[in-house]
């Protein structure tokens, strides 16, 4: 088979972490057919989300015939925006990232969890209604519940959601885009409230997750553990007054 390459991708927050992203490929013939290899031309992306594979300003995104997802890749366009910032449409994302479609953020291809932070997972990628994306994976962020800011981009929560990791159903922090809303307005789930806040199931209402056993702004106690994730357990700060309800 032909030569291995390493192709690394950067995301947001990663280099303080330590972390990279890398995807060990058989090396594709040259496309061009004029680097000695054969003459043999290989498409854009026929080796897989290789970043770089495409021309400037495009990148290997799944193929998206009206709003569904036919599953094969093709070059799309690509932007600026990086790993777990929010996004609207695929295009927003930079080359290496897919904008899943369930969260709403920038997410990076994976083929194993190695290629995902410390203590995140490979999962298959979610369509808007939360379906699988049959053969394509993504990282989870293994963001902090009451620090989103230290791995998610400007305006995504940190959501606890359960996965499958490697056939273990875990919880797991991740990101997803917020729709903003402050301690003690309504909601229907975490992400539409703002970055360290929590939609508390029984009434409703955004409350900010905090240490278990700590206290939380203001001085008061934060209350009793509700979840238990990255060997943390998480409560929940007494509800304020909303002011965007």
């Amino acid at each position: 088979m032909g030569q291995k390459r390493w192709l690394k991708l950067a995301w947001l927050g990663l280099s303080a972490a330590g972390c990279s992203l890398a995807f060990p490929l058989d090396e594709p013939t040259d496309r061009r057919g004029d680097g000695g290899t054969g003459g043999i031309v290989v498409e854009p992306c026929e080796a897989g989300a290789v970043v770089g594979d495409c021309d400037a300003g495009k990148k290997c995104t799944l193929a998206v015939p009206g709003q569904g997802l036919a599953g094969g890749l093709v070059c799309g366009p690509a932007g600026a925006g990086q790993a777990w910032s929010p996004c609207t449409s695929d295009a927003a994302c930079d080359d290496g990232l897919w904008c899943e479609q369930a969260s709403g953020v920038c997410k990076p291809w994976c083929e194993d969890a190695s290629l995902c932070p410390d203590g995140a997972a490979c999962v298959v990628a979610r369509r808007a209604e939360g379906t699988a994306v049959s053969g394509w994976r993504v990282c989870t962020a293994h963001c902090r519940l009451d620090n989103p800011g230290a791995r998610c981009g400007m305006g995504a929560n940190c959501v606890l959601r359960d996965i499958d990791d490697e056939g273990t159903v875990r919880p797991e922090g991740d990101c997803a885009a917020s729709d903003g809303k402050t301690a003690g307005c309504l909601c229907q789930t975490s992400s539409d409230c703002a970055p360290g806040l929590r939609c508390d199931s029984n009434d409703l209402l955004c409350r900010a997750w905090c240490d278990a056993g700590g206290t939380c702004a203001g001085g008061s106690s934060c209350g009793p553990s509700l979840a238990t994730y990255d060997g943390t357990g998480f409560g929940q700060c007494p509800v304020t007054m909303c002011f965007n309800n």
